[in-house]
């Protein structure tokens, strides 16, 4: 993938009952990468990280 880029298509994946994963669709997406800033150690899901990944507003995205 590119960084800094709207522009790299990406697959829209759900869970299925048994928790497979099972592709919707795809979108376009991007990476952009946080060269500077140095995170802290990871406390759980929700916990800072180097890369940010932006996708196009699409109904099926979910937030979590």
């Amino acid at each position: 993938m590119r960084a800094g880029r709207l522009d790299t298509p990406v697959d829209l994946l759900e869970l299925d009952a048994c928790l497979r994963p099972r592709v919707l669709d795809w979108l376009w997406c991007a990476i952009q990468t946080k060269e500077t800033a140095e995170p802290p150690a990871a406390q759980g899901l929700r916990a800072p990280a180097k890369v940010t990944v932006r996708a196009w507003w699409d109904e099926r995205l979910r937030a979590g």
